[in-house]
């Protein structure tokens, strides 16, 4: 038995104090009075409420978290409710209340396993038409909420309940439309509700995750319209000084996020940028740093042996971390930056793991380092020899002007340097050393070929890669990165070992991306991570349409860059690609939430407002920097219809949180009515301006956080 008390909760509600794990059913029965300061139908409320559900008990089931596993449920007097699977507890609230109630309702509930309860009773569920509905009453800034906001028909909504967060599939369970959504945000960036409901329609996750990995085959002609050119620099530096070129060079990577369909590529693209992080402030040249986005791109899906190779003779890493001009002679002995990092943060870690990830464990109980002082200046002797040589010309076009990189034995670490020592070992191997001649490589190579051949570099990454720490220390930040910071060591075991398996094959991660997606554990993760400023800001230009304007042959200095609006708000949250804090990237893998503090929160919300400000209903006539294009949702006649404003609110709530929880669907359903009833402007304008704010409303809410 629980009182429950008057005032609502927003959210789940009160926990019933029951166990409902092994139940069929829960069977739930309350008495009480609620009485108000004021009301639709008098002053005192029973558990079925009256009116519009004003004052009625309802229920909902949840995880043993607490985490909502079901939408809410008019419970009333009476009811029988089935136990959906993976639920531990039953939550209880009183819905729709005003805040001035004061009493409470007296509950009795039990767990019960026989097949004969339904023909006791069941609560209310649905209305007529196939359209489920959720009752609301109560107050938000002293404006009455409506009686009833509809949730779409069962096909757009997929098994949603009632408009709420949807059931988390479990094993043997049918997959629901938001399991589409969940996928394409954690391994792409979310996409437009008419995308999201044709990929559930045609196979669903397995289908797009199936789809994505083909990636080349994946026509991505429309970039043109939506990525600007590289510029093309005329010599004239008060023209194009190099420092006025880079809002152009730098915006291209958040435009290609927007505009690519090649979502997961450009996902696992940002995954490596974050792991192999390097900072434009210790790069001298933007041409560079594009030159090591596409290299990395290049390789995201590819080779992680290749992809460590390939970044260690980008000049950009090689400014970075100090490994240019890095001599291997014993009276100057290497800078040990890069050769600590490689392994620290790209590929060992600092503790040997077990393939599950826990770390392994001396006698004493004290983790085992994976590398020692030793290994630290071995790892730097082994990378000697490289050497920076800048562009020859500030005239003509990319990929032209990037700073090529030469290998010069002379300054590579040799025997003959050290009396004829013998070479380089680490983890007990030797770093092959026959091959440094073709350690050769030019700027101009097409990113993903940094080198002629077989290298002394390749030989070094190649024995880190074959270390069985390396599997479960990437397989973790994997997970870490794409489902949840705290995995399952079961989960982490299952992919390093797909990661193990895989060493040497040519398409390794996206074998690995396809074992993290298709896990039974892998939907598991869903609403369990807060979203990076790029995903927030992606993720909503994506779902509403973003579009932009046709980019210029050349770009300009000082003309609109398309999308540097969003782009910019992503920098005034504290992430901006080019510019990590440190070598350990924006946040320790597993600590996400760091990204979040007052300041950042407040960013948020301005750029949430700065979006639904480029919200449009009817074509643009002129130039804009950021265009969300929801014309399809203009009302039909002078006057929006309550049936068109609550199909345009279903729409943003599908399109940015899976449809939202009946609170925040009543509260942006009643703003919306409130505003085109109320307004002094004309209709289409009246609906524009509260379409802009119910962005903004749905953008600022704690469910547009969760990933």
């Amino acid at each position: 038995m629980s009182d429950v008390p008057a005032r609502s909760v927003l959210g789940a509600g009160y926990d019933a104090g029951i166990d409902v794990s092994t139940a069929r059913y829960v069977r739930i029965s309350a008495s009480g009075t609620l009485t108000a300061k004021y009301g639709a139908c008098g002053r005192s409320y029973v558990p079925s409420g009256c009116g519009a559900s004003q004052g009625a008990l309802v229920a909902a089931f949840a995880t043993s978290n607490g985490r909502p596993l079901s939408g809410v449920t008019k419970v009333g007097e009476f009811a029988v409710l089935p136990v959906p699977g993976g639920a531990t507890r039953l939550l209880l609230k009183v819905n729709g209340v005003t805040g001035h109630e004061v009493g409470s309702y007296h509950v009795v509930a039990d767990a019960v396993n026989a097949a004969t309860v339904p023909t006791l009773g069941s609560a209310e569920q649905h209305t007529g038409g196939g359209v489920q509905r959720v009752h609301f009453m109560g107050r938000v800034g002293g404006v009455p909420m409506p009686a009833s906001v509809s949730v779409a028909p069962a096909e757009a909504n997929a098994s949603r309940a009632l408009g709420s967060r949807p059931i988390v599939p479990v094993s043997g369970t049918a997959p629901t439309r938001s399991d589409v959504q969940y996928a394409m945000r954690r391994f792409g960036f979310g996409d437009s509700p008419e995308q999201v409901s044709y990929w559930y329609r045609h196979g669903g996750v397995p289908a797009w995750i199936t789809f994505q990995l083909a990636y080349n085959a994946i026509p991505d002609t429309g970039l043109a319209n939506y990525v600007d050119p590289m510029p093309v620099l005329t010599g004239n530096a008060t023209i194009y000084p190099d420092d006025d070129v880079q809002p152009i060079v730098e915006t291209r990577l958040f435009q290609q996020q927007v505009a690519t369909q090649r979502q997961l590529l450009e996902k696992v693209t940002l995954h490596w940028l974050e792991h192999f992080a390097v900072s434009k402030y210790l790069v001298g040249s933007n041409f560079d740093m594009e030159h090591y986005v596409e290299t990395v791109r290049a390789d995201a899906l590819g080779n992680f042996a290749k992809l460590v190779s390939d970044v260690a003779k980008e000049p950009a890493m090689l400014e970075w971390l100090d490994n240019n001009y890095n001599s291997g002679n014993a009276t100057n002995p290497p800078n040990q930056n890069f050769g600590r990092e490689v392994m620290q943060l790209y590929t060992i870690g600092l503790t040997q793991l077990n393939a599950d990830g826990t770390p392994v464990l001396d006698a004493t109980g004290t983790p085992v380092p994976t590398y020692s002082q030793n290994d630290v200046v071995t790892s730097s002797e082994a990378l000697t020899g490289f050497e920076i040589h800048g562009s020859s010309t500030q005239v003509g076009s990319y990929p032209g002007l990037v700073d090529s990189v030469t290998f010069n034995p002379a300054s590579h670490y040799n025997p003959a340097m050290h009396n004829n020592a013998p070479l380089p070992t680490i983890f007990g191997q030797t770093i092959a050393d026959s091959t440094r001649a073709q350690c050769a490589w030019n700027g101009t190579a097409p990113a993903g070929q940094a080198a002629s051949g077989p290298c002394v570099v390749d030989a070094f990454v190649q024995i880190l890669a074959m270390q069985p720490t390396t599997c479960a220390f990437e397989a973790k930040e994997m997970l870490q990165r794409f489902v949840n910071e705290n995995p399952s060591p079961a989960y982490v075991n299952r992919i390093s070992s797909v990661w193990c398996s895989n060493v040497n094959a040519s398409n390794q991660i996206a074998l690995v991306v396809n074992a993290i997606a298709t896990d039974p554990e892998f939907l598991a993760g869903k609403y369990t991570m807060v979203k990076e400023p790029i995903e927030y800001e992606v993720d909503a230009v994506r779902a509403l349409r973003g579009a932009k304007n046709a980019v210029s042959a050349n770009p300009i200095v000082g003309q609109t860059i398309p999308l540097s609006g969003p782009f910019n708000d992503s920098k005034s949250m504290q992430q901006e690609v080019w510019y990590p804090p440190s070598v350990f990237s924006f946040y320790y893998p597993g600590h996400k939430e760091d990204l979040l503090n007052n300041y950042e929160i407040l960013s948020r919300w301005q750029s949430a407002a700065n979006l639904g400000a480029d919200v449009v209903i009817q074509p643009r006539t002129t130039q804009a920097d950021t265009t969300l294009d929801l014309t399809g949702l203009a009302p039909a006649g002078t006057i929006a219809t309550p049936a068109e404003v609550r199909s345009a609110v279903d729409y943003v709530l599908d399109a940015l949180v899976d449809g939202g929880t009946p609170e925040l669907r009543a509260i942006a359903t009643n703003y919306m009515l409130n505003f085109t009833n109320n307004s002094s402007t004309t209709a289409n304008n009246s609906f524009q301006q509260g379409l802009r704010g119910v962005v903004w409303l749905v953008m600022s809410s704690p469910e547009d956080e969760a990933n």
